[in-house]
């Protein structure tokens, strides 16, 4: 049984507008270490063990510009591969697409679907801030990399919104 990362990217490039535009959705927005949201998803796709294509889901108007990201970030050349919709439709649709796509050439394989778009990196030591102005739930899940992984770690500091705690380290100024 093989495993084969499915990155969807796609979008209409108007949640970060101006950053990300029609003809610049998020998923090639460079994050400040100089790599997009994109070419990071496919690292991580592409550092599982026994990885051995990359498949992508995307609109065709950014094939030429996909390949471009991948093949900066690409050393080892593994193998990508796409499906190229005329136009977006939405998450559904592309996992579907993909698994009717996989299974045809690979029927034992196992999907890992992985969208362009949901990394962000904060160097350490990088004071941010994420704002949710909208009335749904904003899930958020951080991930520590590094040396050292621990909670105080991490250092919290009061939001405009006062729903961050006090901050935990007061060796720190906040």
């Amino acid at each position: 049984m093989s495993l084969i990362p499915v990155i969807l990217s796609g979008g209409a490039g108007s949640r970060l507008w101006p950053v990300s535009r029609e003809a610049h959705p998020k998923s090639f927005i460079r994050e400040a270490d100089g790599q997009s949201l994109l070419q990071k998803t496919f690292l991580r796709g592409a550092r599982l063990p026994g990885i051995s294509e990359v498949l992508t889901v995307s609109n065709r108007e950014f094939f030429f510009k996909t390949e471009d990201e991948y093949r900066e970030v690409n050393r080892n050349r593994l193998a990508t591969s796409f499906v190229l919709e005329p136009f977006g439709r939405n998450t559904a649709a592309a996992v579907a697409t993909a698994t009717v796509h996989v299974a045809k050439r690979h029927p034992d394989a196992t999907l890992l679907v992985l969208a362009a778009n949901e990394s962000t990196y904060i160097p350490a030591g990088h004071r941010h801030r994420l704002e949710n102005p909208r009335v749904v739930n904003l899930v958020m899940i951080e991930v520590q990399s590094g040396e050292y992984l621990g909670e105080d770690d991490i250092v919290r500091f009061e939001c405009i919104y006062g729903r961050a705690g006090p901050n935990p380290n007061p060796e720190i100024p906040a």
